[in-house]
């Protein structure tokens, strides 16, 4: 998170533009109640509304189906989402449990709770499959990174188009290739650049209008205060004031 953070300052946004990202930030709307497990929402020092910008969910334990429907409610529901990233972690074998049989993993059936780093010294294994006591309790088949970015003339992400430039995929492992990865993701920081300075406009023209209304009320609050004191004090005023009483038809009361 705190590298991303150090990325977006990179964007050199105006000053009055903030972007905030987060990690598991709710997200209650019509289409999906959820907790993505990455955003990163854009706001104005005078306009405070937020507006998502970008979103990411890693899959692990779900389906890369389950967390592309997930992605695709995201959207509906936020079309101003400029990036959408998805980790698809693939384990190797399916994680099998030891069960209650002795039999298997005999030390740690007997020993006590082991902490995390007493489970994580013991490792017989790698980064790719951790096996401890002799059973294997994760094995890793690949992790793979999926950028999509808005594209010119569209709506919103779509999720169905996976060449071009609007999508990319690069790969954590078994081997690193995240040199596509990165290019579409600087486009999409550029694209939070662009709506960064087309809300910039905004706050100008919001200001500018602001200030024409506050020019024009102190001006009107002005000329009432002068009118309000000529009509008493104006000879002019005062005369017409008299003529229209004589003018008056006088009422007398019949006998």
């Amino acid at each position: 998170m705190d590298e991303l953070s150090c990325t977006l300052r990179t964007i050199l946004l105006p000053k009055s533009i903030s972007c905030q990202p987060a990690g598991n930030k709710s997200f209650n709307k019509e289409s999906i109640e959820g907790i993505p497990d990455l955003t990163v929402d854009m706001w104005s020092r005078h306009n405070t509304e937020s507006r998502r910008v970008l979103l990411g969910e890693c899959a692990f334990t779900q389906s890369d189906q389950n967390v592309t429907e997930k992605l695709r409610a995201y959207i509906l529901d936020a079309p101003d989402i400029l990036v959408i990233c998805k980790i698809l972690i693939k384990q190797g074998d399916r994680y099998c449990s030891p069960g209650t049989k002795p039999s298997v993993a005999k030390g740690l059936w007997s020993s006590h709770l082991l902490t995390r780093a007493e489970f994580c010294s013991v490792n017989a294994g790698d980064f790719a499959q951790t096996v401890v006591d002799g059973h294997t309790w994760l094995s890793l088949s690949s992790v793979e990174i999926h950028i999509w970015v808005c594209q010119p003339g569209d709506s919103d992400i779509n999720l169905d188009r996976l060449n071009g430039d609007g999508h990319t995929v690069g790969t954590l492992f078994p081997t690193i290739d995240v040199d596509d990865v990165n290019g579409v993701f600087q486009r999409g920081l550029q694209l939070i650049k662009e709506a960064a300075l087309r809300e910039m406009k905004a706050d100008v023209e919001r200001l500018s209008m602001a200030l024409e209304k506050a020019v024009l009320d102190t001006a009107y609050g002005q000329y009432s205060n002068w009118h309000s004191k000529l009509k008493n004090k104006s000879p002019y005023a005062t005369q017409h004031a008299a003529q229209t009483s004589q003018a008056r038809p006088s009422r007398r009361r019949r006998a």
